[in-house]
């Protein structure tokens, strides 16, 4: 006889499917020598074809400042192992300025020396990812 799942599992199971990339980020500022601290407060607000918009304590970077960006990208595999890519990258700071309602300061960072590759692989995950959430919500709502 066939059993049926518990709503425990059916929620176990959406929460396998849809945890999220852990994106952790270790951000240097080559130009002033200084460290971004807290790498757990450093968001990423968007991925470019060549670079990244990030989000930080303001106060550590200008337009034009060199940056060392390191990423170390968790990509959930089952219930609860991952993959882990890391990618390292100098990068320009070409826009800066400050989000008024957080107070953090907000980079665009252009890539200069980096794995072409390996990036290429990173831009792959995360536009499959956004795949996976698309035809989710479009089953969700039935179109």
């Amino acid at each position: 006889m066939k059993s049926e799942k518990s709503i425990d599992e059916e929620v176990g199971k959406v929460q396998a499917d849809f945890r999220s990339i852990a994106v952790r980020v270790t951000l240097e500022n080559i130009t002033s020598r200084t460290k971004i601290p807290k790498s757990a407060d450093v968001k990423v607000l968007e991925v470019l074809e060549k670079g990244m918009v990030l989000e930080f304590q303001h106060g550590h970077c200008q337009k034009g400042h060199q940056m060392l960006l390191n990423l170390t990208i968790g990509i959930p595999k089952g219930a609860t192992e991952e993959e882990v890519i890391k990618f390292s990258t100098s990068a320009k700071t070409i826009e800066y300025g400050m989000n008024e309602e957080s107070g953090a300061g907000r980079a665009v960072l252009d890539f200069i020396q980096f794995d072409g590759d390996g990036w290429q692989k990173i831009l792959t995950i995360f536009a499959e990812r956004q795949k996976q959430i698309a035809e989710f919500l479009s089953g969700a709502r039935g179109y």
